[in-house]
């Protein structure tokens, strides 16, 4: 038998004016760090990597995986070459994709 996928957390009640809040920030991430705790605990001995997308998740990537005290440095990957819309915009210039790490058999957080 296998095991169910974990649920995911609700997320917290925050208003459309507090979004931005300093505060506000704080505990979406508290709360991102927390799921991704569970999930990193669930995954037993498979290591646990964290990439961000370099056109805007990777300063997120960077702080989740310094509280969850992952060694090295998170991975970064660039959606230029991966682009739905590649055709009409071309190639736009972007951070280089860099996986410090090996990803086989690992668990990997895409944010």
């Amino acid at each position: 038998m296998t095991a169910s996928p974990p649920q995911p957390h609700p997320p917290p009640q925050i208003s459309a004016a507090d979004l931005m809040a300093p505060e506000a920030v704080a505990r979406l991430v508290d709360g991102l760090v927390a799921a991704v705790q569970q999930w990193a605990t669930e995954a037993g001995s498979a290591p646990v990597a964290v990439v961000g997308i370099a056109s805007g998740g990777a300063w997120l990537a960077e702080h989740v995986h310094a509280r969850l005290g992952l060694s090295g440095k998170p991975g970064i990957v660039s959606s230029a070459l991966h682009r739905d819309d590649f055709a009409a915009r071309g190639l736009a210039h972007s951070t280089p994709s860099r996986l410090p790490f090996a990803v086989d058999c690992a668990r990997v957080m895409l944010i």
